[in-house]
């Protein structure tokens, strides 16, 4: 009878101990699944960053091109004008040599 209750009394701290291994392990799952939740949230968190840094260069580049258009369009319309008074003082150079001539 004594082996009978040792032997029960063995199965059910063997029981036990596997019970309380499965709640440490569980502890541990709950404390990976944790830790991977903090990896992804930062990882989500960088990417946003990242993406919100990416749009601003966008923008600023953006505004470097329109910059630098007005700047040639202006330049063009410079040129233009100079043109302009180069065929002014061309038509001037040549009726002053017909004044000349006459």
């Amino acid at each position: 009878m004594k082996k009978l209750v040792l032997m029960a009394a063995a199965i059910v701290a063997v029981s036990f101990a596997s019970c309380g291994n499965k709640a440490a392990q569980n502890a541990e799952a709950a404390e990976n699944a944790e830790a991977v939740e903090n990896v992804a949230t930062e990882a989500t968190e960088n990417a946003a960053e990242a993406t919100e840094a990416a749009a601003e260069a966008t923008e600023n580049a953006a505004e470097n091109v329109e910059a630098a258009a007005n700047e040639v369009v202006e330049a063009g319309k410079n040129a233009v004008e100079a043109g302009k008074d180069a065929v002014e003082a061309g038509k001037n150079a040549v009726e002053a040599v017909k004044n000349a001539v006459k």
